[in-house]
């Protein structure tokens, strides 16, 4: 760095340093909130997800990332601009990525749905009651299921009856198979009925929602590699642009305006595939 390249970076962080404690009441109000919103967030996802962490770590998460991913982005770029965009990814990055870990956990749940199904509707036949039936769940599924009814278990060990530890299940777990499940269960538990027919009606129902389900995939998967390639394509000729000629498209990370315009294209590209995403979503 020249030492004009100095004397910016100085004045730019004296103006910063200047705003930030002239408003230093309104942005530690600002930041609180968001601490006490978003690491309530993580810590509650965290938890779905069977990681125990306090409110105090959680809040922790967010800020190392936002001070993390800020120090790395202008340490590699010296912008700080770059900076701030960073710092502003870091904010919402673990709620994100977290959201999407407990999404995976729920596929991975409703992909077993059948064999739950099957288990229990098998351990019933053999002379096994609903406990017992979970508890053989517990030993022979993998996670996520034997976490879930483990816990299950546990809550009825504690004295809860089996139908609120089941209505804790679902508002862990927000499936509709799932919610179809403990609702016969907690039926039939209260009016009688033949609990292994009714698991028997349960799971073909299932095997015919997955069977709508696939043909759904099927014919909206065309406009998902549509939206793929078009969200893709900027990226994609913005690297072939610089492999040919690096000193034309070299501004465009070099400059303010550069930056400005490639803010509005991600944001652009980012309406685009939410868009895509709800034509091509058909909820069954």
């Amino acid at each position: 760095m020249t030492t004009r390249d100095f004397i910016v970076v100085g004045i730019v962080a004296f103006s910063f340093g200047a705003i930030g404690f002239l408003l230093y009441d309104w942005i530690e109000i600002r930041f609180l909130r968001y601490l006490d919103k978003y690491g309530e967030q993580v810590r509650e996802t965290l938890d779905a997800i069977f990681i125990q962490v306090s409110e105090q770590q959680a809040r922790r998460i967010l800020i190392v990332s936002i001070i993390g991913l800020g120090a790395i982005a202008y340490i590699i770029s010296f912008n700080f601009l770059v900076l701030f965009y960073a710092a502003a990814i870091g904010m919402f990055l673990p709620v994100m990525l977290l959201r999407y870990a407990k999404k995976r956990r729920l596929e991975k749940f409703d992909r077993q749905m059948m064999d739950i199904v099957n288990t229990v509707s098998n351990a019933l036949k053999s002379g096994l009651n609903l406990q017992q039936a979970f508890e053989f769940l517990v030993n022979e599924m993998k996670p996520p299921i034997s976490e879930e009814f483990d816990l299950v278990l546990k809550e009825v060990r504690l004295g809860a009856q089996i139908e609120d530890a089941l209505e804790n299940l679902i508002k862990r777990i927000p499936l509709p198979e799932l919610e179809m499940m403990v609702i016969a269960i907690q039926t039939l538990r209260r009016t009688g009925g033949n609990m292994i027919e009714t698991f028997d009606v349960i799971g073909q129902v299932i095997k015919e929602r997955r069977k709508v389900e696939g043909k759904i995939k099927a014919l909206t998967a065309e406009g998902l590699t549509q939206g793929y390639i078009m969200c893709a394509m900027p990226a994609v000729l913005g690297t072939v642009i610089y492999l040919l000629d690096p000193g034309f498209i070299r501004p465009l990370f070099s400059t303010f305006l550069g930056w400005l315009m490639m803010s509005l294209m991600v944001g652009l590209i980012a309406v685009g595939w939410i868009v895509i995403k709800k034509m091509v979503s058909i909820e069954v």
